[in-house]
């Protein structure tokens, strides 16, 4: 019986036709596996282990990954989502093998992560990212499309009133106070390294905790504030984001960063991880990030929904 299965697999595996091979992801994982109904035998003996840092933006992007490998792989999900808030302890987790796979963003893994210099290329960074990961068994998907970095605030009615559309805007403007979270106005890549690169000069700065940077903008504390380019308040009309015209910020572009055994196990995650190349605009997370920290909304429903109107399950 044996040999008669094994003559019935050769025959189905010579017919089937050829085809173009599709892109692969930067660092050319095994090529992915279309789904298929697959005898109970054929299933993995565990479940992908899908973790994310705990914080609203990672809790929602952890969600979109496990729900995207459930609906577009025969694979089952484990999941770990806000497992710890510290890039590193999620890093050491994924080198050790107790998770697969977790949303990270570039710029974390090449400062935070790998300890490098800030580079002002993000494509160079990504390659260079790419072959570092390799080395520790790991791999980068290719981007989701938005780039979570640090971005500069202003009321919008002030800053239409100043005609304040970008960074280089607020040099000779020492009355306006800037407002930030303690780390970053110690930090060299925080404010002392945005006023040399600018040349900004204000006469007073004001530390305020993360978590009321923008009340303290809408109380008018201060009239800059340091903050995220995917924060949720953005969601709101009455902000306004300078654009970093000498792009001073390291791009934070979001990306799924897997282990290279667990893509070798899994042999149509890829292929699902693919899905979601380009598929989150930075508006959209805005959007998601409000519905849930605004609106109260639980994530997994916000990520389900998202998912759902991209027709990605």
């Amino acid at each position: 019986m044996k040999k008669i299965v094994t003559a019935l697999l050769l025959i189905l595996v010579l017919a089937l036709p050829a085809c173009a091979p599709a892109a692969a992801p930067p660092a050319s994982p095994p090529a992915a596996e279309p789904a298929a109904e697959p005898a109970a035998g054929d299933q993995p003996d565990r479940k992908i282990v899908v973790s994310s840092k705990a914080h609203t933006e990672q809790y929602l992007l952890g969600e979109i990954l496990a729900l995207v490998i459930e609906n577009n792989t025969v694979y089952q999900v484990e999941r770990k989502i806000g497992l710890n808030p510290a890039s590193d302890i999620i890093h050491t987790a994924l080198l050790n093998g107790e998770i697969d796979l977790y949303p990270e963003y570039t710029g974390t893994g090449w400062l935070n992560i790998l300890g490098q210099e800030p580079l002002a290329d993000s494509a160079v960074m990504n390659e260079r990212l790419q072959e570092e990961y390799g080395k520790l068994g790991l791999w980068w998907s290719d981007l989701y499309g938005f780039n979570n970095t640090y971005a500069l605030t202003m009321r919008r009615e002030q800053a239409e009133a100043e005609g304040f559309t970008q960074v280089s805007d607020l040099v000779g403007h020492p009355e306006l106070i800037f407002g930030a979270n303690p780390d970053y106005m110690e930090r060299a890549d925080g404010y002392p390294g945005l006023a040399a690169a600018y040349g900004l000069n204000f006469a007073k700065t004001f530390e305020v905790d993360i978590a009321l940077k923008y009340a303290a903008l809408d109380q008018e504390e201060c009239d800059v504030i340091n903050g995220f380019s995917t924060d949720a308040q953005l969601h709101l009309p009455q902000y306004a984001i300078l654009a970093d015209d000498l792009e001073y910020f390291t791009a934070y572009y979001a990306a799924t960063v897997c282990r290279l055994a667990a893509l070798e196990e899994f042999p149509e995650l890829a292929g699902a991880l693919a899905l979601l190349d380009g598929a989150i605009s930075e508006d959209e997370m805005i959007g998601m990030n409000y519905a849930v920290e605004v609106d109260q909304r639980d994530y997994e429903d916000v990520a389900r929904e998202f998912l759902a109107g991209k027709g990605l399950i």
